[in-house]
């Protein structure tokens, strides 16, 4: 059998007139061709795709002339660019951004940009910095060369423009996709949970999984890769202030839209370690072709932002709605909801760099969650039942109808929660703390006599 042809790969370094450093040899299958563009960075990708629009390589990298000088970590990464590159950002520092913000000038430019490449209008953004990335040919084909000549005027008649394109590609070749995973994280206070997940998993689906790793032992991770379709990834990138609030008390339970916005899929179930799933999540994959899986609170009353939040921070529509919501579960289509993540993402930076007003929000990055509901009008997509985000009974009862029905513990789950796809031990019911406790007891008969010295 004859082998697919490889796919061809080009590397654009915008340069000015003096020329780039020279590009190092990348030991890439297969090897780029490297062309030089002269212009600044945003510019002469413009120029390359106009004047190179019907013989674009397969999969072009578009780089600052001097980008391996300021990151000589690029040819490596280069080298390990995934086989379906689609778009794929290769900046490390995240940018967050509130456009609504703007100067009026620059928000005019800003909407007719947006305008010629025929993209929603965002309020808020994060990408990566650096305008370093890499696109397919389909991806760039998506509109005519007419757009992208439009946009090139534009920015030739307005140096501001090349900052706003900065944040602009990943929309402008962001494309629906069906590409699907699971995503979770954990560390070693809450491992034994991720276990009981990863593996109520693997009894009833085969979907990829990864598991941020936010301070697991050696031996946990390697647990977890040992497990079918797990995969462990660092901490994404972050911006400078979420950087410095690692380590900070709870600083876990804010950073989820980042892992959420690094995540490889297109379709994206979110699942908190200490849930345990019942059934296939197929259908919770099917509930995401009509728009985000967002879930209500498992105890009503207790998830409303406080009032004055929106005194300080603003959703700039009085008929937006307030919501309440649990984020432990929550499926996203990475591409489609691109706006509720970057407005998700803002509202937990503005959070961490605003110490004084972080308590407005409830419960972390939940409470930021549903301030991006409100910030994008999505509100009528929160559910009404409780199926993928059942509220766990407490764990004890889960342990004594083990031992008392002779069965296994995802089997003694389920029947006690007959209505449920995913449970969800939510706040210190948690289902490895009653059982640490009830093997204590067994260990430890509390009522006999102690022994004589």
């Amino acid at each position: 059998m004859t082998a697919p042809p490889r796919a061809s790969v080009e590397v654009v370094l915008a340069s000015d007139p003096g020329g780039a450093p020279p590009w190092p040899a990348l030991e890439t299958r297969p090897a780029p061709t490297v062309v030089t563009a002269t212009g600044r960075a945003e510019i002469a990708y413009l120029r390359h795709v106009c004047e190179n629009y019907d013989r674009l390589a397969d999969v072009t990298v578009f780089l600052p002339g001097d980008a391996v000088v300021r990151c000589p970590w690029l040819p490596d990464r280069l080298g390990g660019l995934p086989g379906d590159v689609s778009f794929h950002a290769l900046g490390e520092e995240l940018l967050v951004e509130d456009l609504g913000a703007l100067p009026r000038d620059q928000g005019r430019l800003l909407a007719e940009i947006c305008a010629d490449w025929s993209l929603e209008h965002p309020d808020v953004v994060a990408c990566r910095a650096g305008s370093m990335f890499a696109v397919e040919r389909r991806r760039v084909l998506r509109r005519p060369r007419a757009a992208y000549r439009r946009v090139l005027e534009r920015a030739l008649s307005h140096p501001e423009a090349a900052g706003l394109l900065e944040r602009l590609w990943h929309l402008a070749f962001a494309a629906p996709g069906s590409r699907r995973g699971i995503v979770t994280a954990g560390d070693t206070p809450i491992f034994r949970d991720l276990q009981f997940l990863i593996l109520s998993l693997r009894a009833f689906n085969d979907d990829p999984v990864i598991v941020y790793d936010l301070g697991l032992a050696t031996h946990e991770l390697q647990w977890c890769l040992d497990q079918p379709n797990v995969t462990c990834r660092p901490l994404p990138p972050l911006t400078r202030e979420m950087a410095r609030f690692v380590g900070s008390h709870r600083w876990q339970a804010w950073l989820k839209p980042a892992y959420l916005l690094d995540a490889p899929f297109d379709q994206i179930l979110w699942l908190d370690a200490d849930c345990v799933v019942l059934d296939s999540v197929a259908g919770a994959f099917s509930r995401l072709g009509e728009g985000p899986l967002l879930l209500p609170e498992v105890c009503p009353g207790s998830g409303r932002n406080h009032p004055r939040l929106y005194d300080v921070l603003p959703v700039d529509s009085p008929g937006r709605q307030e919501v309440e919501i649990n984020n432990g579960v929550i499926g996203l289509d990475r591409q489609r909801d691109r706006a509720l993540l970057d407005a998700w993402l803002y509202a937990v930076e503005w959070a961490i760099r605003n110490e004084g007003h972080r308590h407005l929000l409830r419960w972390y990055d939940q409470g930021a969650l549903v301030w991006a509901i409100s910030k994008t009008g999505l509100h009528a997509h929160v559910a009404t039942d409780q199926a993928w985000n059942y509220p766990a009974k407490p764990a004890a009862d889960v342990l004594r109808h083990v031992v008392g029905g002779r069965r296994s513990v995802l089997a003694s789950i389920r029947d006690l929660h007959p209505e449920a796809r995913i449970v969800h031990w939510f706040g210190l019911n948690k289902l490895s703390v009653a059982l640490d406790r009830e093997i204590r007891e067994l260990f430890v008969c509390r009522d006999a006599e102690p022994p004589a010295r």
